[in-house]
């Protein structure tokens, strides 16, 4: 079988979706499934054009930029962008598979997949309406998935929610018959699931430093502590974003800046090493979420997970080791950190064996393979 999938980033551009892909093409290539070839725009990439093979896929490069913020537009100009396309058809795939419909590759890559007669699947980490936008861009948003959104979930020969959720969102756009439920895997070194005694307490972000993050919530609640807490912390934020220099600037102001650190982007396996051994706690204080790779990570890395009480996030949650607040309320997150700075023993993991037992690549993989059987079977 020879699966195509159209991304709007791949790694080393490092967020959850390109995760996902990664992980989906080497296991599907590990395990024997069949061939794979990732189409994806240059933002992001060590070179703006060409390809590359890497575990056994293809990745193919088109040039391309941000023509906002993390929303990459192709440079369909250039030659090379055609020459991609061509080198794309010939690999002749079955299936051609698509991620989140905000990106213009998703569009793109429909269009390609009805040209091309192929069967196509879409996988929605999304979930409901833009928000936390201003208000002209909620509009936009609006219309686009109340028009071309609307046609093209119609027209997918099945969409696959990254979890419950998502459900009665996408059965707005499409029939029930064609939606199924595949949860993420994860993998994580279990070898590095060792923590060293300190001090005081380690908090930790790891995201975009964006409008819709909530990051800006979290350092309220942190100013709210530092004023009324004698316990010595830390906060460590990972990543960069629009917002940096204003966050910077509220710690700044408020004179608190002692207690917290920015420390801008660092790879992946610097990360890894950082919630394995120097992290007590987690905070994910997004307004919105589909099911954030971040928390599940944190999870198997036995990290106390705050997070907000959204989507797919509650559906992982079995209480002591991820605690769920309320989006947009700094007096919960300041409530629900406040008795962790002094404590994080005594609990049972019970979301962290959750995750070990429902978050298997190998499992999920598999299933979507069985996806694409039937499908080629029609």
């Amino acid at each position: 079988m020879r699966l195509i999938q159209f991304l709007p980033y791949f790694p080393p551009h490092s967020w959850g979706l390109e995760q996902v892909a990664q992980h989906i093409s080497s296991s599907f290539v590990e395990w024997k499934y069949g061939e794979v070839v990732n189409l994806t725009f240059s933002v992001g990439q060590q070179k703006e054009e060409g390809s590359y093979m890497q575990d056994g896929y293809k990745v193919i490069i088109l040039p391309a930029f941000d023509l906002i913020y993390s929303f990459p537009f192709p440079k369909f100009w250039r030659k090379s962008f055609w020459k991609g396309i061509k080198e794309a058809k010939q690999f002749w795939a079955d299936i051609i598979q698509t991620h989140t419909r905000f990106f213009l590759s998703s569009f793109l890559w429909w269009l390609l997949a009805k040209l091309w007669k192929k069967k196509w699947v879409h996988i929605e980490h999304g979930g409901g309406f833009v928000e936390d936008i201003s208000w002209w861009k909620r509009a936009i948003a609006w219309c686009y998935d109340q028009t071309l959104w609307r046609l093209v979930f119609a027209s997918a020969d099945r969409v696959v929610s990254i979890n419950k959720a998502n459900i009665p969102f996408i059965s707005k756009f499409t029939k029930a018959s064609k939606i199924s439920v595949i949860y993420n895997g994860i993998s994580f070194p279990s070898t590095l699931l060792k923590k060293k005694k300190r001090k005081k307490a380690e908090l930790w972000f790891v995201g975009r430093l964006a409008p819709g993050k909530g990051v800006h919530i979290l350092l309220e609640a942190i100013k709210a502590i530092v004023k009324s807490w004698e316990t010595d912390f830390h906060l460590s934020l990972i990543w960069d974003g629009t917002e940096r220099d204003s966050l910077e600037s509220f710690v700044k102001d408020h004179q608190f800046s002692c207690y917290v650190t920015f420390l801008g982007k660092k790879p992946r396996d610097e990360v890894v090493s950082f919630l394995s051994e120097e992290v007590d706690i987690l905070v994910n204080p997004s307004f919105r979420e589909g099911l954030p790779t971040t928390v599940l990570e944190w999870l198997l890395a036995q990290c106390v997970v705050i997070a907000t009480d959204v989507w797919g996030t509650r559906e992982i949650s079995r209480k002591d080791d991820l605690i769920l607040v309320q989006p947009k309320s700094a007096e919960q997150l300041r409530e629900a950190i406040t008795p962790l700075l002094n404590n994080c023993s005594n609990l049972q993991w019970l979301s962290f064996q959750g995750i070990k037992e429902n978050f298997s690549w190998e499992k999920n993989v598999s299933e979507y393979f069985k996806i694409y059987q039937n499908l080629l079977k029609k």
